[in-house]
């Protein structure tokens, strides 16, 4: 009764939710009429006073604003508790929006029922040289508009299918133009595809045999791209780090190459998401979840003749983990950081989930120490200080005044700069005149008008119905007017007072629309010198690993490839599948030698009663995304085959949830979590997210980070329970932030190098989305060969104790080796050079894996092209030799596919065959821990199947059992 009221009073002191399924989900569960007209008159008797307080905290000024239906003109924030009542009620700030010209252009889009279409999601925007303006968008492609062209015939759409898969995916999420006038696009998966004005060239890990898809970028996951005019290069964010391209200007010195590379291995953190160029030649690179990177150049500013691989020295800034619970401060207000921008007068605009941070190089120089950051957070910050878990004692919220100096929300997904009239450059006295937009997930657009002393002279609220809520990328046209994509609402063209209205204004057309340029040249492979250096650099590492503490996390690079299809890619030691057994529960899929115990429990801060949700919104679907069922769990199972249909390859989509859509938005909490042992050795840890509705209402919104807590293995988990309770036990203990995800429409594997035997703790936060989930977790060895596939128990045993010994002789070898230039035994005939190369990295992991970490997508990488170099990419030109070194560098660069075919052709059965050759009847068999014989069996009579059909066809026997590492 008690949680019911509360529920009711929470309701209506909020009467305005994001949407109406917290009104269907609060209806379902008022299960009396007396509980719900308990809670209507104890309303009744509040709201009077509730409205008093209202009028009394609206600024007089804000009764002459004439506002959109539906928009209220302050916020009542929920009351706490009893200990930590509300003090006064927040106004929000009400600014002028309606002398704005707002133009809504309708793209072209297919037929489609039920959600916005695909075209309505754009992810980034740039324009041409031609006056174009090209769209890139989550799961239509490329669009592009021009309007000079006849009515009608303004637009353009580029998709997978129309290009012939010259451009790869229709998920895109970053565009750029170059000095040449290619258009660059940065794909979901497959790198990026450039159009040279004629036709579109895909640019991927590494080349295919046919060379329809040449070699560019280190990662296949693009988050973000920017054209530096000064240098002419353009800078690719992936999840394997910075990829540069160097679009013309001469050799200098040692550096032939197009593409350069900058990972962690130079210091700049993991996934980098938003880059901008400061004076000076500094370099701004906004990340995921590690805060702002600032690059100096080691060799003077940027010019065409200061370039280099790795040239750059980096500083990273990081903000607080904690919501910073003051309006202003110093320093960044947190470590998720959605776009960076640069003013003329250097000053720098650093969008974050936590509010935004404003900075300047007060003297221009190339050191990054005067970088002074201020910040501010939005107006919504009040309620997530009231949301806290613990919120701080006392706390009052600021004035309205200081509220409306704020941004309209917390939550800042955009930020761009246009300078003023009289600015004619980055020297101009008038520099700081101009306009600030700043796009949010929730509140729209802020625009700020600075004068040129850096004063703000006006302020502008644009937001529904003028334009869509949710703004993801902004590009400046002219002066005041912007272009504004949205994240489901599609484009707008907003002009703001002061200019003339009109849809899309000309701009000066600089090149010709008849000239085509030149491909981008693909990347090379790298010679025996550059691969020994890189080989070199991991002998040192492995030397000097013995004094470092290793520890027990480290994050690996995401993969966005592999989506649902797991089997035989993950798993092959444990594997969850939360929610997917319907009445049973999770599928759990455990090959590995021991049985392996998990838990999923809320966050403590949720109300009373309140749990996890398990959720199945697909029961079968073929949709690639979602994570596919074991064969054992369907096969033969005649009854459910005659109820419904089964696709081929069924999946399910499936998920637990903290049922935060039942919880305002600026609670903190209640998150998933999932307690997992960890057992001896170092492992794999991958956790699968993938928003199956993320083009539908609040569904958007999900952004969640990810923490880790390492507790003993020793530790009496059933004794935890009865010290104040099991999960207020847990978040005593301290964590570690070590991921985010966002815009994970595409279905992500979120990676990390696990080392037991420990008792893991994985926390999804919530951060303020719609509610948090986890679709899957798996667990491997760091061999693609485990034991239950290849070998059996003492097999296992002995086969790794040999491999030990011969890593540490290996070790004891390389440390009584003088570190100098390798003797001519490297420069021998082809592949001798990759599988040292191997060899180190392999010994890397296992001494050092935080370096390895940092290190492997490059050195796996430039290893994977210079061997595909040697034998032109085809597999038939390879030897045994060559095709074994080739599938391990693939396995380890998530390129499951092409390692599959590569151990068909050496003859291995592959973990995925067996898999699938797995038959079981779940209604007369139990099969929970019985995973390693059941695999053990299966393999064993695909091998004598392969066998026999060898026999007979007078070929080599087939080989089943695990292909033994480069020595």
């Amino acid at each position: 009764m008690q949680r019911r009221v509360q529920r009711i009073f929470g309701v209506i002191m909020n009467p305005f939710p994001r949407n109406c399924s917290r009104y269907a989900k609060f209806s379902r569960r008022v299960g009396s009429v007396t509980t719900l007209l308990l809670g209507l008159s104890a309303a009744l008797a509040i709201w009077p006073v509730a409205l008093a307080q209202i009028a009394a905290a609206v600024p007089a000024s804000a009764s002459a604003v004439k506002l959109p239906p539906g928009v209220v003109l302050a916020q009542v924030p929920w009351k706490r508790d009893s200990d930590h009542p509300v003090k006064e009620f927040v106004p929000l700030a009400t600014l002028p929006w309606a002398d704005c010209d707002v133009v809504h252009l309708s793209l072209p889009h297919a037929p489609r029922q039920g959600g916005a279409p695909d075209c309505h999601f754009i992810m980034a925007m740039c324009r041409d040289k031609q006056g174009n303006l090209w769209l890139a968008t989550e799961g239509g492609g490329i669009y592009r508009y021009d309007p000079s062209a006849s009515k009608g015939k303004h637009w353009t759409q580029f998709t997978k299918q129309n290009t012939h898969g010259a451009l790869a995916n229709n998920c895109i999420y970053a565009i750029a133009c170059d000095n040449h006038n290619r258009i660059w696009a940065g794909e979901l998966n497959h790198g990026v595809s450039v159009y040279n004005g004629k036709q579109w060239q895909d640019y991927d890990i590494v080349q295919n045999p046919k060379h329809t898809v040449l070699a560019g970028p280190l990662g296949d996951h693009v988050f973000a791209m920017k054209f530096d005019p000064f240098t002419d290069q353009m800078w690719i964010g992936t999840n394997a780090g910075v990829s540069i391209y160097q679009c013309s200007g001469p050799k200098v010195g040692a550096i032939r190459h197009h593409w350069h590379y900058i990972t962690q291995a130079n210091g700049l953190p993991m996934n980098p998401d938003a880059i901008a160029f400061g004076n000076g030649g500094i370099i701004y690179v906004g990340t995921q979840c590690s805060g702002l990177a600032v690059g100096t150049p080691l060799q003077g500013p940027r010019t065409k003749t200061a370039i280099g691989c790795g040239a750059y020295q980096w500083k990273i800034i990081k903000g607080p983990w904690h919501l910073p619970v003051t309006a202003t401060g110093s320093g960044l207000p947190g470590n998720l950081i959605n776009s960076v921008a640069t003013t003329w007068a250097n000053h720098l605009v650093i969008a974050t989930d936590d509010g935004i941070a404003l900075g300047r190089l007060n003297d221009g120089s190339k050191s990054a120490s005067p970088l002074n950051l201020t910040f501010e957070q939005g107006q919504d910050f009040p309620a997530k200080v009231l949301g806290l878990w613990h919120p701080p004692l006392h706390w009052q919220a600021p004035s309205g005044v200081l509220l409306e100096t704020l941004p309209m929300q917390d939550y800042t997904t955009a930020a761009a700069w246009q300078a003023a009239r009289n600015s004619t450059g980055p020297n101009a006295p008038s520099g700081d005149a101009g306009y600030l937009w700043l796009g949010h997930r929730q509140k729209g657009l802020d625009v700020w008008q600075y004068n040129a002393r850096g004063k703000i002279i006006q302020r502008w609220h644009i937001y529904s119905p003028q334009v869509g809520n949710y703004i993801e990328s902004l590009q400046p046209l002219h002066r005041n007017v912007m272009a504004v994509g949205t994240y489901g609402n599609g484009l707008f063209i907003v002009t703001l007072p002061g200019r003339h209205k009109g849809a899309l204004p000309e701009a000066p057309r600089i090149a010709d629309k008849a000239a085509t340029a030149a491909e981008p040249q693909g990347a090379r492979p790298p010679n025996e010198r550059e691969l020994t250096a890189i080989a070199t650099a991991i002998r040192m590492q492995l030397i000097s690993a013995k004094s470092q503490k290793q520890p027990r996390i480290v994050p690996l690079p995401d993969d966005w490839r592999t989506e649902g299809s797991w089997l035989g890619h993950y798993g092959k030691y444990w594997m969850c599948l939360f929610a997917a057994g319907q009445s049973i529960g999770d599928i759990v899929w455990g090959p590995g030698p021991r049985a392996l115990n998990h838990f999923s429990f809320m966050g403590p801060h949720h109300l009373m009663g309140d749990s996890l949700r398990y959720w199945i919104q697909w029961l079968y679907t073929d949709n690639p995304r979602v994570l596919r069922i074991p064969p054992v769990y369907y096969q033969e199972d005649a009854a459910l085959h005659a109820q419904q249909f089964v696709p081929h390859e069924p999946r399910r989509e499936a998920e637990i949830n903290d049922s935060g859509d039942g919880y305002a938005p600026s609670w903190q909490g209640p998150d998933v979590n999932v307690l997992m042992h960890i057992p001896p050795g170092r492992f794999v840890l991958a956790l699968y997210e993938y928003n199956y509705n993320g083009h539908y209402g609040t569904c958007r919104h999900r952004d969640y980070v990810l923490g880790f807590r390492c507790l003993s293995s020793k530790l009496d988990l059933r004794k935890l329970s009865f010290r104040g309770g099991f999960a207020t036990t847990i978040y005593s203990y301290p964590e570690r932030m070590v991921g985010r995800v966002a815009n994970f429409r595409g279905g992500v594997w979120k990676r990390f190098l696990v080392r037991g035997p420990m008792v893991l703790v994985v926390r999804v936060g919530r951060n303020s989305s719609f509610n948090a989930m986890l679709n899957g977790a798996a667990l491997d060895t760091l061999h693609e060969h485990p034991e239950p596939y290849y070998y059996g128990m003492s097999q296992w045993a002995t086969r790794s104790a040999a491999l030990a010994s011969h890593r540490h002789k290996l070790l004891r070898k390389l440390a009584g080796k003088a570190l100098g230039a390798p003797s001519s035994a490297m420069e021998m005939p082809r592949g001798v050079t990759v599988s040292a190369l191997l060899n180190n990295a392999e010994l890397e992991l296992y001494e050092s894996p935080q370096a390895w970490a940092k290190s492997a997508p490059l050195v796996y990488t430039l290893a994977l092209r210079r061997l595909m170099g040697q034998f032109g990419g085809r597999a038939k030109a390879a030897s045994p030799a060559e095709m074994r070194i080739a599938a391990r560098l693939e396995y380890r660069l998530n390129m499951f596919s092409r390692w599959q075919r590569l151990e068909k052709r050496l003859g291995i059965i592959t973990p995925r065959e067996i898999e699938q050759s797995i038959k079981w009847n779940r209604l007369n068999a139990t099969y929970r821990y019985l995973e390693f014989a059941i695999i053990r069996k299966a393999a064993a009579a695909l091998a004598a199947d392969a066998a026999h059909a060898a026999h007979h066809k007078g070929l080599p026997g087939a080989h089943g059992s695990a292909v033994l590492p480069p020595s």
